[in-house]
């Protein structure tokens, strides 16, 4: 159908109807979702994991960017005038969803084969980060992996007190940084903890989220390296160049 409209909507009139038509409509969604359906009653939720299960999802890429990948769904908090929000999108070929995750997860319990969460549980403060691995455990079935990654408080850290400056001065560490201001490792190393720029709110490390994977329910928690793991496609949804700063644990529930 999609590919049917482009060979009859010249290329002009599409980006036109993308630029100017698609987000009015998408604010008039979102206000109409938000007076009518309440986005965050019970019901509302519920919906959305029904539409999830009708769609035949089964693996979940939570907290994701503006890039989401293929055989997932994928989703994150989007402006209303990218997608609408509480609505499965499909923009070529890759599904996402606008929705906050603060509500929970809306997926129905002991159905989910794998979730993954790359960059987005330092986002979360140590209550919310006990609850979302909460909700990951009760969407998940038995056997059900969750992989998650996040910067690396130890790494920081030892490379700190080592003064790893080769660390500290990788270009992607300071691709990493959103303070160009921050030169020294001490600045680096303070810019990542205290990232208010792009909203990081915690500082994890291994010990700390197999505490809140414990608290939540799961068992048999480890940690991992860079694409070492057992979901399927893993290359594909956990870009390597993260590696040097990252801190990747993986649970299972059982």
């Amino acid at each position: 159908m999609k590919e049917a409209l482009k060979k009859i909507i010249p290329p002009k009139s599409r980006i036109i109807i993308k630029t100017k038509y698609v987000p009015f409509f998408a604010i008039i969604d979102s206000a109409v979702t938000k007076l009518f359906f309440w986005r965050r009653s019970r019901w509302y939720k519920k919906s959305i994991a029904r539409k999830i299960e009708k769609r035949g999802f089964r693996r979940l890429n939570l907290g994701c960017g503006p890039k989401g990948v293929r055989n997932w769904l994928n989703i994150g908090l989007f402006p209303n005038f990218i997608y609408p929000y509480g609505l499965i999108i499909k923009d070529e070929s890759v599904n996402y969803l606008n929705y906050d995750l603060s509500l929970g997860i809306p997926a129905k319990s002991n159905y989910l084969d794998s979730i993954y969460s790359s960059h987005f549980i330092e986002h979360l403060d140590l209550k919310q980060g006990i609850k979302f691995f909460k909700e990951a455990h009760r969407i998940l079935k038995k056997g059900g992996i969750i992989r998650t990654s996040c910067p690396d408080l130890e790494k920081y850290a030892t490379k700190y007190v080592k003064k790893d400056k080769d660390f500290y001065n990788n270009s992607y560490i300071k691709k990493f940084c959103y303070y160009p201001e921050a030169k020294t490792p001490g600045e680096i190393f303070i810019a990542k903890a205290y990232d208010g720029i792009n909203k990081h709110v915690w500082f994890y490390d291994a010990e700390s989220l197999t505490h809140l994977m414990q608290e939540a329910g799961f068992k048999k928690i480890e940690k991992k390296e860079s694409q070492q793991n057992q979901i399927k496609d893993i290359k594909e949804i956990e870009p390597k160049y993260r590696a040097i700063e990252s801190l990747y644990m993986e649970a299972e529930k059982i």
